[in-house]
């Protein structure tokens, strides 16, 4: 019986130990901004932005949800802010842009519309 408790406890130790997040080496926002330096094409600069918009959100309370629809296509990001009570009590909706970049017209509409 003792052998079980040993073991059990010393799972519970490493299972301790993995749950630490590592720190990271640099503030988030001092990261984005080196990646944002960095980035040469648009798909890097477009995922700097997206980045942002999430560390941003989070900071804030909110919870991403996924907003993708097949390979890339859909919002940036969808956020919810929950309530104590577990209810929504507010509904994001994001659309990142990076340097000149803007809106684009769809098969749909203009992103972003009411269409």
């Amino acid at each position: 019986m003792k052998e079980l408790e040993e073991e059990a406890a010393k799972k519970a130790a490493k299972g301790a130990e993995e749950a630490i997040p590592e720190i990271p080496k640099k503030k988030p926002y001092q990261e984005l901004k080196d990646r944002a330096r960095l980035a040469v094409t648009n798909a890097e600069k477009g995922q700097v932005g997206e980045d942002l918009a999430d560390l941003v959100m989070q900071r804030t309370g909110r919870i991403k949800v996924p907003s993708k629809v097949g390979s890339n296509n859909g919002f940036d990001g969808l956020y919810f802010k929950y309530s104590k009570e577990g209810g929504i009590v507010d509904i994001i909706i994001n659309e990142s842009k990076f340097g000149k970049a803007r809106l684009g017209k769809t098969l749909m509409g203009k992103q972003m519309s009411n269409k």
